[in-house]
């Protein structure tokens, strides 16, 4: 008889496990979801940001080579200075990129993912 009690009383603890369990992994399946849309919507709005300012830089040097250009009476070569300016920077770009690009979004988005969960925005 005390050994159905007891029985009777660990199935129910174990019932009560397995669904807090499965309410658990449910849990961090959300959270895990929370993060990821957190970090595609900074990343979506940052390069949005980024495309914009990419537009309004490109008409402004092309307003520039064309300046320089009346200027100079000579567009060809304001056009491949800047040009060689861009060059130079690119390649600038490409030497540094890991700590001018990679380090800050990575710091960035690890920000977004291991943030205190009671926290609110």
């Amino acid at each position: 008889m005390a050994n159905r009690k007891i029985s009777k009383i660990l199935g129910n603890i174990l019932e009560h496990f397995k669904e807090y369990m499965r309410n658990y992994a449910q849990y961090f399946g959300y959270l895990a979801t929370e993060k990821s849309v957190k970090v595609t919507a900074y990343v979506l709005s940052n390069f949005i940001v980024a495309l914009a300012v990419g537009l309004f830089l490109n008409i402004i040097v092309i307003a520039l080579a064309f300046y320089f250009g009346y200027i100079y009476d000579a567009i060809e070569s304001s056009l491949l200075f800047l040009a060689i300016f861009y060059f130079v920077l690119i390649l600038i770009l490409i030497l540094f990129r890991r700590p001018l690009i990679q380090k800050p979004i990575q710091k960035q988005m690890l920000g977004f993912i291991f943030t205190d969960w009671n926290k609110e925005d």
